[in-house]
């Protein structure tokens, strides 16, 4: 039987070595890639339950926060989350089991006390008086209806927002609004968000007002006035 000599198994194991630094990089680039992918999907069941939730109520879009209400606590029930309306109200609430739905899996930011990590935003930005498609405050006019979207193929609904202030239950950044707002999910890494939390060059996944979801790149959402955020309807 042939035996290697030293010198062809330094050699084998150099070209090993070789190609595993190819590959490496590789499959990590790819594992992010899915992992991104992966997050459009949960945006997709959120945009689901947000779809049924409007059938419910005259077609019109959750509120985005009432109190410590939030629309991910309005639209739970039809991700099959039982809370109770008292639970739904707490700022942290005891069972966060199934909100893992909320969370994207390269948001790796800890959130205050380990509580529970949620990273989607709905849309409630406003310029120039137009209306907001997600009611932001109880002195707002109601969210709008789905039919009321003028454009709908280009007005984001639903969007990343990795920060460390964002966690279920709580209000706080529940929804996408004011131009610091928008600077911070777009190209703006400062004050504890990072919107390039995938690490792809700001590339994130945005659900679209006909439900189609986009990875896009997100410095660019803002250009030719901010149109992709507004809803388009004229004060």
């Amino acid at each position: 039987m042939k035996k290697f000599t030293l010198i062809e198994l330094l050699v084998v194991i150099a070209i090993i070595g070789i190609l595993a630094s190819m590959v490496l990089p590789a499959l990590g680039k790819a594992r992010k890639t899915s992992q991104v992918a992966l997050s459009l999907s949960n945006m997709r069941q959120l945009q689901t339950a947000s779809f049924m939730y409007t059938l419910d109520n005259d077609a019109y879009y959750s509120p985005a926060t009432n109190g410590n209400i939030t629309w991910g606590d309005n639209i739970s029930d039809y991700l099959g989350i039982e809370l109770s309306d008292t639970e739904k109200a707490e700022a942290n609430p005891t069972d966060r089991g199934g909100f893992k739905i909320f969370h994207c899996p390269l948001d790796d930011m800890e959130r205050t006390g380990d509580r529970g990590a949620r990273t989607y935003q709905v849309n409630s930005y406003n310029e120039g008086g137009h209306a907001i498609i997600f009611q932001r405050e109880a002195g707002d006019a109601p969210s709008l209806q789905v039919d009321a979207l003028s454009d709908p193929s280009q007005t984001i609904i639903l969007n990343e927002m990795a920060k460390e202030a964002i966690y279920v239950g709580n209000p706080g950044q529940a929804y996408m609004a004011g131009n610091a707002g928008l600077n911070w999910v777009t190209d703006t890494i400062a004050n504890g968000a990072d919107p390039n939390h995938h690490d792809n060059g700001f590339r994130n996944p945005v659900i679209l007002g006909d439900g189609h979801g986009e990875i896009k790149y997100m410095p660019t959402t803002k250009a030719n006035g901010n149109y992709l955020w507004l809803s388009k309807i004229a004060p």
